[in-house]
């Protein structure tokens, strides 16, 4: 390297930032080879494109599957070229719309597709294009809601402001105050009763969740666990039916020693169903006025004029606001068996996804060993000679509570970095997938500077190997000798969809019985 000059080593170093700049503009598409396979053609005429601009993404159902190749202003109207992917082919019957990635999002070409069973379009065919909402006609038609709004709140005024309706407002709050004030004492009364009622329920599941934390082990022998846990259910019945004739009796105590309250409680409550009464007929007097078209409250509801505009609106709206329907939501549970404790853990997590590179994941931990807290504290004593003598105290506490995990995470391809509480203490984690996202390696660390506890670091793998349904296995705290465990574990996660067509299947299972 002696025998090059200044000027070479510069040169070579420039020629190489330029090559690297042109690679990856080459990969990302700001700059087209003609070597590059192209997919299908097609154009779509629209009125405005209101800031879509040139190579942007096309996508249908969500899924990008081309970019714009071009956009040329002919009669008036703006023509768009749309380049797809290899192997894409769109149906004939499909149209185009101008469409965002949320309110302030980056505008795209969405690409409505027609029938399945229709032949798909020829190279460079046209197709209909639909313009995206326009700001000037959504807030006109907004205006003249206000006016009409503005119009109603006037009516309300001026029939709240009356002395018919200042007594009929009056007396209507006077019904109120008298039902608070009677179910406050009903409450107060029985505090003591609702306690220990609170109390023998707490008890019943404290001792539920001690009979399933017995009967947890690996997942491997999940069928021989329900076989167990069966026949240990039949093995307890006895014991399980006396504490629950145990709490019936108790129950049955209460309701005797209170029947007093309740007879108060049930004449209260006939008082105030009277009460209720004379509110209804004040409502039902304003609803006669209304049904009868008189003030403007009545004239907007028999009226069809403010119908339209509201239609119109919402509408607009719903174009608009399309983006905002792109969020994922996912609940799941997971729990981990720690071999060396001999315990299991678990996590009730909700993950809110808006966008397919970034989401939020909030989790509720249960871990049986607690949160250990670990000081040493250094004390004066006198001795017996008069002198002082200087103690090191060593305290570990244990405390038994819930730990919060607040995360939120950014994902680049097949590698995710996650930031933020891991179980109540801030930390780091980064997330490797494949085989899409069915299989995916772990590394979290959390705990940073306590002096007298190394950072808590579990490294763990995962691997659904059914829809909703996976596996994982991995380290616990391995840095730390004292409380590192190997895990096996499952869990089970439901998206929005899959919570929609189960609450769908339950409705319709209810209606056939």
């Amino acid at each position: 390297m002696a025998g090059i000059s200044t000027e070479a080593k510069v040169g070579g170093f420039v020629l190489a930032g330029m090559l690297i700049f042109a690679y990856f503009s080459i990969q990302v598409g700001v700059i087209g080879m003609p070597w590059r396979d192209t997919g299908l053609t097609l154009v779509a005429p629209f009125s405005n494109i209101a800031g879509l601009e040139d190579r942007a993404a096309v996508r249908m159902a969500g899924v990008r599957v081309g970019s714009v190749g071009g956009i040329e202003l002919r009669g008036g109207r703006a023509w768009v070229t749309m380049v797809f992917q290899p192997g894409v082919a769109i149906p004939t019957g499909s149209r185009a719309e101008v469409s965002s990635m949320g309110l302030m999002g980056e505008k795209y070409i969405e690409v409505i597709p027609g029938k399945a069973d229709a032949p798909p379009l020829a190279d460079k065919a046209e197709i209909t294009g639909s313009p995206p909402a326009s700001m000037d006609q959504i807030v006109g038609v907004l205006s003249a809601i206000g006016e009409d709004i503005k119009a109603i709140t006037e009516t309300f005024r001026g029939e709240l402001t009356s002395a018919d309706g200042k007594e009929r407002i009056h007396r209507i709050f006077e019904n109120v105050d008298q039902i608070s004030t009677d179910l406050q004492t009903t409450i107060a009364d029985n505090r003591e009763y609702v306690g220990d009622t609170l109390k023998n329920v707490a008890d019943l599941t404290r001792e539920m969740k001690l009979l399933i934390a017995e009967n947890r082990i690996l997942v491997t022998q999940s069928v021989t666990n329900v076989r167990d846990l069966t026949v240990d259910l039949k093995d307890r019945g006895p014991e399980i039916m006396e504490r629950i004739a145990q709490i019936l009796e108790k129950i049955d105590v209460l309701l005797a020693e209170n029947r007093a309250n309740l007879d108060a409680t049930v004449a209260n409550l006939e008082k105030a169903s009277g009460d209720l009464g004379d509110t209804m007929d004040s409502v039902s007097h304003i609803t006669r006025k209304i049904d009868e078209g008189e003030g403007t409250l009545g004239m907007l509801v028999n009226e069809e004029t403010t119908h339209d505009n509201l239609n119109a609106v919402l509408a607009q709206a719903q174009s608009f606001l399309g983006g905002l329907s792109t969020f994922e939501t996912a609940l799941g549970y997971r729990g981990e068996y720690l071999g060396r404790h001999d315990k299991a853990k678990s996590y009730i997590s909700l993950r809110v996804q808006p966008r397919e590179d970034k989401f939020y994941l909030i989790q509720l931990v249960d871990d049986p060993r607690g949160k250990l807290t670990i000081s040493d504290e250094l004390i004066e004593t006198e001795t017996p000679e008069g002198g002082t003598e200087t103690k090191n105290i060593h305290r570990e506490v244990r405390e038994d509570k819930f730990k919060i995990s607040v995360q939120i995470a950014k994902r680049y391809q097949h590698l995710t970095f996650r930031g933020g509480l891991f179980e109540s203490e801030g930390g780091l984690a980064s997330d490797l997938r494949f085989f899409d996202d069915r299989l995916s390696f772990s590394a979290e660390a959390w705990r940073f500077g306590h002096d007298t506890q190394s950072p808590h670091l579990k490294l763990y793998g995962s691997y659904t190997f059914y829809p909703n349904l996976f596996v994982t296995a991995g380290w616990d705290d391995a840095l730390e000798s004292a409380e590192e465990s190997v895990f096996l574990g499952a869990g089970i996660s439901f998206t929005d969809q899959d919570i929609t067509k189960l609450l769908g299947l339950a409705a319709a299972a209810s209606s056939s019985q």
